[in-house]
């Protein structure tokens, strides 16, 4: 499957007012499942796209994570740990990094979901460069991958 592909037609469909997922079920990335959301009974404001392995799940583990914010025209990669359910391990290495909801701040972009999580990258919508955007999501499965963490 080719990422690229799947990322920018993730970002059109997150413009319309569909919540299922039916397109982008079953899809994987060097060995990750791919979870899609564009809302639950409502379309969300963000959509996101979880790269799992393992055990690990949106409500109970740690994952890189997509997000796409409709209103601003931005995706930002994370360091995606779930919020509900504590995860049983921790990223490692990733102090460096601030959080999202410190970069939005920063920005004065509002509130942001997963706000205590830390920021890989962030990307203007406009005048992405896709290949870019491919090779950092690469580097955060990387990361992932040689922690242990899956």
């Amino acid at each position: 499957m080719e990422l690229k592909a799947l990322v920018k037609s993730f970002v059109i469909y997150s413009k319309t007012d569909q919540l299922s997922t039916k397109e982008f079920r079953e899809k994987e990335y060097k060995g990750y499942k791919l979870k899609v959301c564009f809302g639950h009974g409502i379309v969300a404001n963000t959509t996101w796209i979880a790269f799992l392995k393992d055990n690990n799940k949106p409500r109970k583990g740690i994952y890189p994570l997509l997000q796409y914010h409709k209103k601003l025209e931005l995706i930002t990669i994370i360091f995606g740990e779930s919020e509900y359910i504590p995860p049983d391990k921790s990223w490692k290495g990733i102090d460096s990094f601030r959080s999202i909801g410190e970069y939005f701040k920063q920005n004065n972009l509002g509130k942001v979901k997963y706000s205590n999580c830390k920021l890989y990258k962030a990307y203007n919508l406009d005048g992405i460069e896709w290949t870019n955007l491919v090779q950092d999501i690469d580097s955060i499965l990387l990361l992932h991958m040689k922690q242990g963490i899956s």
